[in-house]
């Protein structure tokens, strides 16, 4: 990005956003809502990664940010919000949950569906549904025996969201912030109901996810690192010990590394 370009971009573009970031964080920690974040850490980078894909384009058409229970990227039960050139929108979601706290809210789902039917209902009385996107075709292992539609087809859920789509023409208002509070407030039914689950989900099962998540950013990290300094190939060995004297922890291995000059 030339320093032009950047300039604007910073100006015009990222600091008003940071500025949405911290007035959203400030109001949702007034109302209770257990979500924040900050300019720094919640703020989604303008770069696209362009290594497989076909749009070689380096820059994103849109900036976003998460607002999470620690104001990081790496937890559940976030607040999400997009502005782009295609689409406005927000979404309070359990996206991409671990295993063992998908299998969770499965598990809650077919042996509660009392609950489940109720979050439904309460959603349903504030205008919201759950986004269906990533929904598996056929019923995961273990629960094919389910014959009831909804619960049939939340079960095949992926993640567990809802979304709000933001007017465009209302992005530079003051009222943008009181639209996004509103919605937050309106799905706070879904943030109940998922952090009742994970709740009871094993704090190695937590831990063992956000290893994962960091394992996969670390490997990305090293090896644009590696790059840098010449380094060509890198086999990262990934081990985990969750042993609950022990707890989880990563190794990267490096010994395959080799510079491009070396002659071995």
């Amino acid at each position: 990005m030339v320093s032009g370009n950047r300039d604007l971009f910073e100006g015009e573009l990222r600091e008003p956003f940071g500025d949405l970031v911290e007035a959203l964080s400030e109001r949702f920690s007034a109302a209770g809502l257990g979500l924040r974040g900050d300019r720094k850490k919640s703020l989604f980078r303008i770069n696209r990664d362009v290594r497989f894909a076909r749009d070689k384009r380096p820059y994103n058409r849109h900036l976003s940010a998460i607002l999470s229970p620690d104001g990081t990227k790496m937890e559940q039960g976030v607040f999400f919000v997009h502005i782009g050139l295609e689409r406005c929108f927000a979404g309070v979601a359990w996206w991409q949950p671990g295993p063992a706290l998908l299998l969770a809210m499965r598990n809650t789902i077919a042996t509660r569906p009392g609950e489940f039917r109720a979050l439904i209902e309460a959603l349903k009385q504030n205008r919201l549904e759950l986004d269906a996107e990533g929904c598996m075709k056929r019923a995961p292992r273990g629960f094919e025996h389910f014959m009831a539609a909804d619960l049939a087809a939340a079960i095949r859920n992926r993640h567990f969201a809802v979304r709000h789509e933001i007017d465009p023409a209302g992005i530079h208002g003051p009222a943008l912030v009181d639209d996004l509070v509103d919605f937050a407030l309106r799905a706070k039914p879904l943030l109940d109901w998922g952090r009742a689950i994970a709740a009871k989900v094993p704090v190695t099962e937590h831990l063992a996810e956000r290893a994962r998540l960091n394992l996969r950013r670390g490997i990305t990290s090293a090896d644009r690192w590696l790059k840098r300094i010449g380094v060509t190939r890198l086999t990262a060995l990934p081990t985990y010990d969750l042993s609950p004297r022990i707890g989880p922890k990563i190794g990267i291995d490096f010994r395959m590394a080799r510079r491009v000059d070396s002659k071995c």
